[in-house]
């Protein structure tokens, strides 16, 4: 259960979250792109949940979201009910639960994108002790 968002039921607030990528909902009626946002916190900072899907409507596709993106957006914190796999009652039915999430989410922007950070995927560290290895002479060539 989201906790932190719990405490803030019924109310609206403004949200910043970083986008982790799209995902396809599918249903008997169609199928709906959402997209995963997680590490989403309030407007004071505060982390409300690690992650959370959203239905992808007309201005967040003109977003043209990357990986790492940082949104600011405006949401409801609603309540909604789920099956907790974890806890069966007796007609082999699971139990529902109640659970919070972000609703009637608008006003998203776009508020900083991803760092480029170098990777030390070649780079190699020498201790005192050791040498690094000479580097071979191009004038024999």
């Amino acid at each position: 259960m989201r906790n932190k968002l719990k405490d803030r039921a019924g109310r609206r607030g403004r949200f910043t979250a970083q986008f982790s990528r799209f995902g396809l909902r599918r249903s008997q009626w169609g199928n709906t792109v959402t997209a995963l946002m997680v590490d989403v916190r309030d407007e004071s900072g505060d982390l409300v949940t690690d992650h959370l899907w959203f239905k992808v409507g007309k201005l967040m596709r003109e977003l043209s979201l990357e990986r790492g993106d940082r949104v600011e957006f405006y949401a409801t914190v609603g309540a909604y009910e789920k099956a907790n796999r974890d806890a069966w009652i007796d007609d082999d039915e699971p139990r529902r639960v109640t659970d919070y999430c972000l609703k009637r989410a608008a006003g998203f922007r776009k508020i900083g994108k991803p760092e480029a950070t170098a990777l030390p995927l070649f780079e190699e560290s020498y201790g005192e002790d050791q040498q690094q290895p000479a580097q071979a002479s191009t004038d024999a060539l």
